[in-house]
């Protein structure tokens, strides 16, 4: 209804913005209060998303959906959308939460994975700092380099407890590109 048709022209409107500014990715969230409740709403989503692939082709954009949908799930949901225009942002943390099998995931979607957000998390629960949780970075930047990814690594850390962000970034980005060389990303 009415609020459908303002979030898709909200959409329109974040498109061109983008643009004007020379950003390339729109990271759309299917989690939370953006899940997907069933097969009709993502019937509407992909049938509105597919209408707005030439202005997305038009003006050098792709959007990334990040979900907690099972492997098979999010790999049958992206395999309906053009790969020109449409992929994956992966992140590690949440992933690691729900309990999903790394290999398992990078078999079903793996090539759709555009971008990567660089997180941990304790299965079932709260973000913690690298390597703390239940994150298998290895196995994941070991199957990045399977699937030669080259894009971004964002990260989505935890804070540093005791106000030292800034020292506490340095480790965790000490920490991936160690991780980038080990795999030659």
């Amino acid at each position: 209804g009415v609020q459908r048709l303002a979030l898709e022209c909200d959409f329109v409107e974040i498109v061109l913005g983008c643009a004007a500014i020379g950003i390339g990715m729109i990271i759309m969230p299917l989690v939370d209060n953006g899940r997907l409740e069933n097969i009709t709403q993502e019937n509407d989503l992909v049938v509105f998303l597919e209408r707005q692939q030439s202005l997305l082709a038009a003006n050098g954009l792709k959007v990334l959906f990040e979900s907690d949908y099972s492997p098979q799930e999010l790999a049958r949901f992206i395999a309906r959308l053009d790969c020109d225009s449409f992929g994956l942002n992966y992140d590690i943390g949440n992933s690691a939460a729900l309990g999903f099998n790394v290999i398992e995931e990078f078999s079903a979607y793996g090539s759709r994975i555009i971008n990567i957000h660089v997180k941990d998390r304790l299965f079932g629960g709260a973000t913690v700092p690298l390597g703390e949780g239940d994150a298998n970075f290895d196995l994941v930047f070991s199957e990045l380099a399977k699937i030669n990814y080259q894009g971004n690594f964002i990260l989505q850390t935890a804070r540093s407890g005791d106000g030292e962000h800034a020292k506490v970034l340095r480790i965790y980005r000490d920490m991936i590109i160690n991780w980038i060389e080990r795999y030659a990303l």
